[in-house]
């Protein structure tokens, strides 16, 4: 109920609402990455993982929030230098929606292990 009341909002302000029948990230990626939105907002960071440009998280009703610009991974260490394949693996280690995090692993600790070894191995 309280989606389709913000989707109201949203509709009377003149807001595009595209409305996800499942899992909605792969969708909100593919939209970003098209160019057809210049950034998704989301509760969580897994949208990283997806290579999304632009990510909002943590929106709150004054404005703050975390924006992550994927133009900006190059000044991130270990992170910058990683194949798309190879950055989705690091985020995975540092957990998602699917899988807890690998005990005792920072992102800093994910992203220096796949950065030594980018092709995993099973």
């Amino acid at each position: 109920e309280m989606a389709a009341a913000a989707a109201a909002v949203c509709r009377a302000l003149g807001v595009e609402v595209v409305r996800a029948p499942r899992e909605a990230d792969p969708q909100l990626a593919w939209l970003s990455r098209a160019g057809l939105v210049d950034a998704v907002i989301t509760v969580d960071s897994d949208l990283l993982a997806y290579a999304v440009p632009v990510v909002v998280t943590q929106l709150r009703p004054d404005g703050v929030c975390n924006i992550y610009r994927r133009a900006n991974l190059p000044r991130v260490p270990h992170a910058g230098s990683l194949s798309a394949q190879s950055f989705r693996h690091a985020c995975i280690l540092c957990g998602c929606d699917f899988l807890a995090r690998v005990w005792g692993t920072s992102p800093d600790k994910a992203f220096q292990l796949v950065a030594r070894n980018p092709e995993p191995t099973a």
